[in-house]
């Protein structure tokens, strides 16, 4: 059978096509595969820090408030003079990212409530699971200290860490994390 030039146009068209889509669709489940990525480390990354948040958000609104109110009983405008724009912009700056860090903190904390009276629901495995993540994230315990704790394996701590911050990340994250699972599905 011979090929008309039109026949062999239309088949590279077509070919070319589906080709494109498939580039397409792997594009987009690893864009989604990297937004996932994205929310269990920086849940991860929460938890990790969480103290560290605290004690920013503490000390740098305790900070900046007293610059503002040592400006304010300024009668003579002495300090406030000397106050350049550059330093009222950065003193904003630091409390916006106080603010920022302090219901970045309070939000994590609800959520870890959340979760906790979640799996206190929840049978014997999701109850070991808050444990375990609380050790090993809030608690600064090592593996071996969990192992020996809880009377479980090294892959069972690293299972439910894993389980926990995929659940945490969820509620943290809400409903832009269910766009992300509900497109593995498709695949």
């Amino acid at each position: 059978m011979e090929w008309t030039e039109k026949q062999i146009i239309e088949l590279a068209a077509e070919k070319a096509a589906k080709v494109t889509l498939e580039t397409l669709k792997q594009q987009k489940k690893k864009e989604r595969e990297e937004r996932r990525d994205w929310r269990l480390r920086n849940t991860r990354l929460l938890l990790e820090n969480l103290q560290r948040f605290k004690d920013h958000a503490h000390q740098s609104v305790f900070d900046v408030r007293r610059v503002l109110e040592s400006s304010q009983n300024d009668p003579q405008g002495v300090y406030s003079q000397q106050l350049s724009n550059r330093q009222e912009i950065y003193l904003e700056g630091l409390a916006i990212s106080a603010g920022r860090t302090e219901t970045l903190v309070e939000q994590t904390e609800s959520m870890l409530d959340l979760y906790r009276l979640q799996c206190e629901k929840g049978g014997v495995e999701k109850q070991r699971r808050y444990r375990v993540l609380k050790a090993y994230s809030l608690d600064g315990k090592d593996y071996q200290e969990i192992m020996e704790e809880e009377d479980i394996s090294k892959s069972t701590v690293f299972r439910d860490i894993k389980a926990a911050i995929e659940e945490l990340s969820i509620m943290l994250f809400g409903i832009d994390i269910f766009y992300d699972l509900d497109g593995q599905s498709e695949n």
